[in-house]
């Protein structure tokens, strides 16, 4: 016989509902009852919003907070519950997250109970220097991203996925303000608004997304956005790039249908040594040949080279232009073995992208490393290097960009103060297809 639990209504009077068992079982029908060795399944988006058309919000809370007590008996991973709608007024945290969000026709949502990334929460203090994450959110970092993806995904288009690493977000320090602790939402408690997250406030992805597809052909890719969620210095566990991305679009019915997409390799800050830098290094952003293939099934849905690796006034540019230099020597080899054979070969080749802002922290680093890029450019023949070709050439591939918008810093690099729409998060999706479009901006140094 089925247990009954009476929850109360909102206006008091019970309400008969079923205990935690079939809660669980609306993901997926799994049998449970009686059996001992059994155990409940995962509380998916998809199975909440079905419980919320039938039941309500009120009694599906209640069921979220038993079926989690029931899980963590049981070991299992529960889709976290909600903010209440006073610490997320815009509902970033609900299970179906939020549709044209800032009015730009794409989804905001958070993906939980990931096998990868960081557990055990925000620490109090990191290499001795104390955290303010626990003040700046109400939510945990563990096991999460965000995802940004179109509110009606077209089958029949390409897509193009920009998984990205943020920097450092857990000062509160005198004269050192971090804006957000990740991307998840903001308390309203420290340096920003009550509700308020990273990248559609401050870094303006979604809108800066939108657009950019706006611009692109029908035949051109729709972009799919996964913010990998970490705390304090940086700090993401573990994140294998494309077993990741594969995970992220297991947890989203919408894009569990995706086979085959192309990739772009993105960070900010500390995500650039902690991340990036490490996963260019090991030939994240390479075409994958069949050794790789075996050692990682999950790169057979990006098989090509990386649309673009970039880095956004970040850490790791040392490392990182190493790697592209090395990918530059390696193409004027095969540039001057085969030149019949030249625009396969630079298609095929990944891409790269440096933005700093002008007159920043990261300023003489980002010069410095310029002059590196200058100096293996010019190693190659004269035909290769020619910025007045109508083709596509080495330089094209692979470039350093400093940013002059007004009112730039750090924490404004990847999106404009002005305008919601500019920054140089659209500047790189744009050269990550047309890799001549910013010829003009190249900084020389």
């Amino acid at each position: 016989m089925r247990h009954v639990k009476y929850v109360p209504t909102r206006d008091g009077s019970p309400h008969r509902i079923a205990a935690p068992v079939p809660v669980a079982n609306a993901a997926r029908r799994t049998p449970i009852e009686g059996s001992p060795a059994s155990k409940p399944n995962l509380l998916s988006p998809e199975s909440i919003l079905d419980l919320q058309r039938h039941v309500g919000n009120t009694i599906v809370t209640t069921l979220i907070a038993l079926a989690s007590a029931s899980a963590r008996s049981w070991g299992a991973t529960v889709q976290r519950a909600p903010l209440p709608a006073a610490d997320d007024p815009h509902g970033y945290t609900q299970p179906q997250g939020v549709q044209n969000v800032a009015k730009t026709g794409l989804n905001r949502l958070e993906v939980h109970g990931l096998k990868f990334g960081v557990s055990g929460g925000f620490q109090n203090e990191y290499g001795k220097r104390t955290s303010a994450e626990k003040q700046m959110t109400d939510e945990s970092p563990d096991n999460m991203a965000v995802v940004i993806m179109p509110d009606k995904l077209d089958a029949d288009r390409p897509v193009q996925v920009v998984l990205h690493f943020h920097g450092w977000g857990f000062r509160q320090e005198k004269g050192v303000k971090d804006p957000y602790a990740g991307y998840l939402v903001a308390s309203g408690r420290t340096a920003s608004k009550k509700g308020d997250v990273r990248d559609v406030d401050l870094e303006h992805w979604e809108q800066q997304i939108s657009a950019v597809v706006a611009a692109r052909s029908a035949k051109q890719p729709q972009i799919v956005a996964i913010l990998v969620q970490g705390r304090g210095k940086s700090e993401f566990g573990n994140v294998p790039t494309y077993g990741y991305v594969q995970e992220v679009f297991g947890k989203v019915p919408a894009l569990s249908g995706i086979k085959s997409y192309s990739i772009v390799l993105s960070a900010h800050s500390g995500g650039g040594s902690t991340k990036l830098a490490p996963m260019v290094a090991a030939g994240e952003a390479q075409p994958a040949d069949a050794a790789t293939l075996k050692k990682d099934p999950a790169r057979a849905a990006s098989k090509g080279a990386a649309d673009l690796a970039v880095l956004f006034d970040a850490e790791g540019i040392e490392d990182t232009m190493d790697w592209a230099t090395k990918q530059i020597a390696a193409l004027g080899k095969a540039l001057t073995a085969d030149p019949k054979n030249a625009k396969a070969i630079l298609a095929a080749s990944p891409k790269f992208r440096g933005y700093f802002a002008k007159d920043g922290a990261y300023a003489t680093r980002y010069t410095t490393q310029a002059k590196v890029l200058k100096a293996a450019l010019a190693k190659l023949p004269s035909q290769w290097r020619d910025l007045t070709s109508s083709d596509v050439v080495v330089p094209d591939l692979f470039r350093i960009i400093q940013v002059d918008r007004t009112g730039v810093g750090h924490e404004h690099l990847i999106g404009s103060t002005t305008n919601v729409k500019e920054g140089a998060l659209a500047d790189a999706l744009t050269a990550s297809l047309d890799p001549m479009a910013d010829r003009a901006r190249a900084f020389n140094p």
